[in-house]
């Protein structure tokens, strides 16, 4: 397997993920390595949290999508698969290089299948789809087996299914969520029609892990060491304990009317949310 780059925002050689390299090799085959760079701080943040976390379903996300009409269910696969071949995010592995930091990996040939459920004859087919979701919940998903998604579909009959789509919040939020499915139902379309899929060109998110990432982030660390001076144990990020009291302390900032009103607009015209901005 020919050695990759990381991003250069990363500084790390690439032999610094031979064990998260090795991990995924031997639950995918050689070759699959695309390509490694590091998290956004965001994903570092979740990727961390989900470390230390017991509970399997942290970060995990469910969505119940109903579907109305005949469904090709080969076709439904393959405009998922189509999809997910698109987007390195969704083809991602994560886990910890030798220098310690958090490293994910783009891997070739993440297959997502559609598993098929069929509740036709089944006397109560809401409370067994509500019972699998449960269970879904349970499983959660190993960080260094991607595709971090899984697919069921239940058959109900008379032209109705259901969709249970779980996925890992490390690489889907709820903005490119809806990307993501008006991919997959237009990809379905054309294969519906018997037209190959023709879907505009995604810019790599290696690109937008390096606009985000700095390569000097002294100033940052300096400003929060400043910040946080005097701190000298970890914050909560759970319900304290029965009989623990935790103060919680709330900061925030008013702009100006009209600021506030260039955000929005700016916000609406760039299609991205004011948290972005």
């Amino acid at each position: 397997m020919s050695k990759l780059s990381p991003a250069p925002v990363s500084g790390r050689s690439p032999g610094t993920v031979s064990a998260l390299e090795s991990r995924v090799i031997a639950a995918m085959g050689e070759g699959v390595v695309e390509d490694m760079y590091r998290l956004s701080p965001v994903q570092e943040g979740m990727f961390f949290q989900s470390l230390g976390s017991e509970n399997p379903d942290l970060y995990l996300v469910q969505q119940r999508i109903e579907i109305d009409g005949l469904l090709d269910v080969a076709g439904f696969q393959r405009a998922w698969s189509l999809v997910v071949d698109r987007h390195p995010a969704l083809r991602s592995a994560f886990g910890m290089s030798a220098s310690g930091s958090a490293i994910q990996l783009v891997c070739a040939g993440a297959e997502l299948a559609v598993e098929v459920c069929d509740l036709e004859r089944h006397e109560n087919p809401d409370n067994a789809i509500t019972a699998r979701f449960e269970e879904d919940r349970q499983l959660g998903f190993e960080l260094d087996r991607p595709p971090l998604m899984r697919l069921v579909l239940f058959r109900l009959g008379g032209g109705r299914y259901e969709l249970l789509w779980s996925y890992h919040h490390l690489v889907l939020d709820a903005w490119s969520t809806a990307i993501v499915l008006d991919e997959v139902f237009k990809a379905y379309d054309h294969i519906a029609q018997g037209r190959e899929p023709d879907l505009p060109a995604v810019p790599p998110f290696r690109d937008f892990i390096e606009s985000i990432n700095p390569a000097d982030t002294g100033p940052m660390e300096s400003f929060w060491r400043q910040q946080l001076k005097g701190f000298d144990h970890p914050t909560r990020m759970t319900h304290p304990a029965p009989g623990v009291k935790q103060k919680l302390v709330r900061q925030s900032r008013t702009l100006p009317g009209g600021l506030a009103a260039d955000v929005r607009l700016l916000a609406r015209h760039e299609q991205v949310t004011l948290n972005s901005v």
